[in-house]
């Protein structure tokens, strides 16, 4: 399942904004205040369908999402209908669209009845078989996200099994990531594990229901490993009763004393790999590589090092490679390890990139992101200080010049030359303009 495009009007600081979007990846810029928390509410919105399958549905905008237009020096709400329009693809082979419309007046002229036909009917089938349908994972994880402070749980406490919708519980209101109820699965998980490893010697029947186990405990941990630096193991301590880290180096650290950052993308990720193992268990070793979705993140780059920002886009694609992710950033560095089509600049002035922002430098990525008067890197300052003193060099050439004022020169631009060898354009750049000169 994807989102194509989506359609707003009227809504909060867009008169009209139309965003089509990449099927995998798509990270949001733009200055404060030109709509990218907008946007990404607004999909939330549009989204509520899918995340209330077996409940009813509420579609609501609030009277702060109605676009305000100034009229001299006092603002007030616009007149025109506040409308959301959706268009998804590839939902179980079908195309689907819908509007959420809302007036002045905070009465509906919405789609609402329609959206509930058209999804009821997809689903319908699901509750009286389950495994007939793939479940899309729906999550959306707002700026305002509270990290958790604990995974630890009280002792006792396990997640049984339950519905597949349980997959979509707050999936669109998660301001509180719940590390404690992930925390508790996963306890669960390895205890059923361990009894059933002791049953299936002696009734083999019970080895499909093992391997399913099994399949979940590693999609949701493995996960985590796969998107937090140099981790190697992540599994629920009896001790601590909570989650415990191993690193590469072979520390352990419980959830609760790692760092704010760690906290915060552990829990993401680790919402996301528990949501689709909820969702689609029937997937066994592939739950993460062959469920669907979208997810939203806000602030993608919140409390994370700049080390880390660099791979975490390539991470999420690689864990869960048939997801559609939508993110805000306002770091350069995310950015400037995206393709071309992955980028949504709400600036005004934003140009269409002519090459993948991995192949550009950190001045260039921050002057796509409007960042004015960015100095040049030391590196770059350094290089042009160096081509100068190398062409005035030449340009004052041999003439009127000793034999030994020429060897001193000619060593002085091997120095240079040395300096830069692991740039080789510029190196050969620099001897090709030597040797016009015949130094």
């Amino acid at each position: 399942m994807r989102i194509e495009k989506i359609i707003l009007d009227n809504f909060r600081c867009f008169e009209h904004k139309e965003i089509h979007f990449h099927p995998q990846f798509n990270v949001i810029i733009g200055e404060n205040g030109l709509g990218k928390t907008a946007v990404t509410d607004a999909i939330a919105y549009l989204l509520k369908p899918f995340s209330s399958i077996a409940k009813a549905v509420a579609l609501e905008i609030n009277e702060a999402d109605i676009r305000r237009v100034r009229f001299g020096r006092t603002e007030e709400v616009s007149s025109e209908n506040t409308k959301l329009s959706i268009f998804l693809n590839n939902v179980w082979e079908n195309s689907l669209s819908w509007i959420i419309e809302q007036n002045i007046s905070m009465q509906y002229n919405s789609k609402e009845e329609l959206i509930q036909g058209k999804y009821r009917e997809i689903f319908y089938d699901i509750e009286g078989n389950p495994y007939i349908k793939k479940l899309p994972c729906i999550a959306y994880y707002p700026a305002n996200r509270t990290t958790p402070i604990t995974s630890k749980i009280p002792e006792g406490e396990l997640a049984p099994n339950g519905s597949r919708f349980i997959g979509y519980d707050k999936a669109l209101e998660n301001q509180d990531i719940n590390i404690k109820l992930i925390t508790a699965r996963i306890k669960t998980l390895d205890y059923e594990i361990f009894n059933l490893s002791k049953d299936a010697e002696s009734e083999p029947s019970l080895q499909t229901e093992l391997h399913a186990v099994s399949s979940e405990l590693h999609a949701i941990t493995q996960a985590m490993i796969n998107c937090i630096p140099n981790c190697k193991k992540v599994s629920f301590s009896s001790q601590w009763n909570e989650l415990m880290i191993l690193f590469e180096n072979g520390e352990r650290k419980p959830f609760s004393i790692l760092s704010q950052g760690f906290r915060n993308m552990i829990s993401i990720v680790g919402d996301i790999a528990y949501r689709c193992a909820r969702l689609n268990p029937n997937l066994n070793e592939n739950i993460l590589t062959k469920t669907e979705g979208i997810v939203i993140i806000d602030e993608i780059d919140l409390h994370v090092h700049p080390n880390w920002q660099r791979n975490i886009v390539g991470n999420l694609k690689k864990t869960f490679p048939k997801i559609q992710f939508i993110v805000t950033t306002h770091s350069p560095f995310i950015v400037q390890s995206l393709k071309k089509e992955e980028l949504i600049n709400l600036q005004e002035n934003g140009a269409e990139l002519e090459t993948d922002l991995y192949n550009l430098g950190l001045e260039d990525t921050s002057e796509i992101m409007n960042v004015e008067g960015m100095p040049k890197s030391i590196h770059f300052r350094e290089m042009v200080a160096t081509a100068e003193e190398y062409y005035n060099l030449i340009a004052s050439g041999g003439n009127g010049k000793t034999q030994e004022e020429i060897i001193r020169l000619g060593n002085k631009l091997n120095a240079l030359e040395e300096s830069y060898s692991d740039d080789a354009a510029f190196v050969a750049l620099l001897k090709a303009e030597r040797k016009t000169k015949g130094l």
